[in-house]
């Protein structure tokens, strides 16, 4: 069973038991296989459309997520 209603467009690794996934409704989850295998551990939406690409700065510490709304939502992980 999948957490995301909607079809998973990206996923992007942040560390190596967490990452982000977003969809096609334009929520993105954050998993830390650490706490949970099957929840993530936040979920958020601050996008209308599908995430079409979730990338990290070169420290991960960022998460940049862009959607076919035109938005790009800057998530900080270590909050």
């Amino acid at each position: 069973r999948s957490e995301h209603r909607n079809s998973i467009n990206c996923m992007k690794f942040v560390a190596e038991q967490t990452f982000y996934t977003g969809d096609d409704a334009g929520y993105i989850k954050m998993w830390d296989l650490r706490k949970s295998l099957i929840k993530p551990v936040h979920t958020m939406r601050d996008n209308v459309d599908q995430i079409t690409c979730l990338e990290a700065d070169d420290h991960s510490r960022r998460v940049f997520a862009t959607s076919l709304d035109g938005c790009m939502t800057i998530i900080d992980v270590r909050s």
